[in-house]
Formats: structure tokens, sequence, C-alpha cells
């Protein structure tokens, strides 16, 4: 009397041997003590033979680490009502049944998607918990097949923070090959300007990168010089990466492929100055008073020609600060009453993180009488 059960436990107890023992070859090592010498198989003899009565014998288990597609050939004497594939966790068994209608002296494979997790195959001379009737009979397993299936994701992308329409950044990113499963061929990782973090296909290409391989819960990092085009708008965008973008690699999924990093601040080729204290024309301005330009970007010093002049020709010492966006220019004397004073910016004394250089600038004032 016999049933067969083909288990797929879910953190079992089985004594696992290695799959690559199950395919057809001269280092068979199946486990149980059953006639494997003497089968008919179209793999040369070596199928695991079930027998033809109940033992409640495990004959055959290996442990797997899912995802992953599991292959196996099945043979019965006589055709069955099924054969089952069952998980089992914490100790409480659900059994689900797939019918596999075994027929006289034909073999069939079967193919099964196996999710993540440790799992453990087994084929078993052993009743299921419920009822299949009885049926007699012998059968055969042969030519187990593992094929695990990787899974890329992006772990991390950085980037500048600011850069400006036209210009050469550096992207870093971080791929992560996430399940045991070796990836031989080369894959591209491409990288994207978009209007928000979600992948459209009118995003833009700007660079991409190639990785040649990557083993199993393996990364590669690396650094990709792109170039934003030259005629997008100022404003906040960002910079997606998509690993596999060709869909080089079978994978267990294709959702997790597209990571975005924060927001980059686009602006003009050259920083502008957007405010400056005192304004540009004002009166009656503290002749202590303290210089500030807000500049539209993060700047850093170029040249740092930055004068201060007199409508009677005198230049007034100064000293000069960058923080931020913000130049402060700073005199230790007091300014002249009643006197227009020029604060000249010349061209590329300050330039903004992108090497940029400001242009040729002027704002004057006029001070009052305290």
């Amino acid at each position: 009397m016999l049933v067969l059960l083909l288990a797929l436990i879910l953190c079992g107890t089985a004594s696992a041997v290695t799959l690559s023992q199950a395919l057809d070859s001269t280092n068979l090592g199946f486990s149980g003590g059953w006639d494997v010498s003497t089968a008919t198989s179209v793999y040369g003899g070596s199928s695991l033979y079930s027998g033809s009565s109940w033992s409640g014998n495990n004959l055959y288990s290996g442990e797997i680490s899912g995802p992953g597609v599991l292959k196996f050939w099945l043979k019965g004497e006589i055709t069955f009502e099924d054969c089952i594939l069952t998980s089992e966790s914490g100790g409480i068994s659900t059994w689900t049944s797939y019918p596999i209608k075994l027929s006289t002296s034909t073999w069939k494979q079967y193919t099964f998607n196996i999710e993540s997790g440790k799992h453990y195959f087994s084929w078993d001379n052993y009743p299921p918990p419920h009822t299949l009737g009885t049926f007699p009979g012998e059968g055969y397993l042969d030519r187990v097949q593992w094929i695990p299936t990787p899974d890329l994701t992006v772990q991390s992308i950085t980037k500048p923070s600011t850069a400006t329409s036209g210009s050469k950044i550096q992207v870093t990113d971080t791929v992560k090959n996430l399940y045991n499963a070796n990836i031989t061929k080369s894959f591209v990782v491409r990288y994207y300007l978009s209007n928000d973090t979600t992948f459209s296909t009118d995003d833009r290409m700007i660079g991409e990168r190639t990785v040649n391989a990557l083993k199993g819960w393996s990364t590669s990092s690396s650094s990709a010089t792109v170039t934003l085009p030259s005629t997008i708008k100022t404003g906040n965008y960002y910079i997606l990466s998509y690993v596999d973008r060709l869909n080089n690699v079978a994978e267990y999924s294709e959702s997790n492929n597209v990571k975005s990093s924060s927001a980059i601040a686009i602006t003009d080729i050259a920083p502008k100055a957007v405010k400056t204290d005192p304004y540009n024309g004002a009166v009656n301005v503290a002749r202590n008073k303290v210089i500030t330009i807000t500049f539209n970007e993060p700047i850093k010093a170029g040249s740092m020609w930055v004068e201060l002049k007199g409508s009677d020709g005198s230049t007034v010492p100064i000293y000069r600060i960058i923080n931020g966006n913000t130049l402060t220019i700073k005199h230790s004397a007091l300014l002249k009453p009643k006197t227009k004073y020029t604060v000249i910016l010349h061209s590329g004394c300050i330039k903004d993180l992108t090497n940029n250089p400001v242009a040729f600038t002027t704002r004057s004032f006029t001070t009052g009488s305290t």
C-alpha cells in the first residue's frame, strides 16, 4: 500500500543531504535503505525507488534556501490520485495537494516555484494527514534540480545636494543580490533624472555602470560620473538608480530594482545674487553696516577679489566670510557719512560647488549721517 509524498517542509528537521547528490551521477547519496540500483530509469538506472509498501520512512531529503525553482522527474506503476507538495511551519502542518497523475512507465518532469526562506525537499514513503485512499504500487524519483533565483535591489544612492544644468556630477550606489544564487552574467545599472521618486519612461537617462557578476548575498558599490541635461529648468529633481534595466538577469522580483536619491537642487549655470543687505540703491544706511549678499545656491571661494569703493574713489579695507550661500563683507572702520558706496564682485571671485564662477556684479548704497 503506497502513497507517494513529496514534502517541502519549512524549517524542517529532516536529515538533509546535498541536493547535487540527487542529480544523476556516480555520486548519488540518497538517504534511506531502499533499492536504488535496480530501478529502470531513463537516467541510467540510478532512480530512487519507493518500493511497494508503507514504511513511514524518509527516502530522500535535501535542504534548500529559497527563492528558486525546484524540478524533478517522477514515474509510477499506476495512475495515482496525486502526490503531495507540502509546507510545515511552527509545528502546525498545512498540507497543499497538487495533482500529479503518474502513469505506467512514463517519466514526467515537474516544476515548482519556491518562495524565499529555508526549506527541506523530501521524497517519502509515508501518508499525509488526510485521506487519499489506498493505492498499491511503486514509484521512482530522479534528477532533482534546485535552481536558486537571484534578486537584485539598490540599497543606497548618494549624490551632491546641488548642481548646475549641463554639469557633471558623481553618483555612488550600492547594489545587492538578496539571495544565495550567483549571477555570472553582466548587468547594467542605469541612472535617471526624474521629477519625482518613481521611475517612469519619460525620465531622462544620464549615465550607467556595468556589474560583471555578483555572488549570492554580495554587494557591488561603485561611483559613476553622470552628465545633467543642459536644457533642464532650475528646481528640485531626483536621481534614480535602476539595477538590471536591460533585464539580463532572471530575478525573483522585478519590483525592487529602483531606488531614488534625496532631492538635488538644479540651479543656473552661474551662481546669482538673490538678496543684498543693504539692498541695491538703499539710502540712510548705517555707517557700521555689515554687508551680506545671498546667492541662489551654496558658494565657495574663488579669487575672492571683492572690493568696497566710495564715490570719491577710495577703497575700504574689508574682510570676507562665506557661509553656505551667503557672502558676508565686514569693514573695521566707520564708513563716511552721506557717501555712496559700491560693492564690486569681480568675475570668478566666488564659485558654486561645481566650480561655476560668478559673473561680474555690483551693488550700491548710500550711508546716512550716523
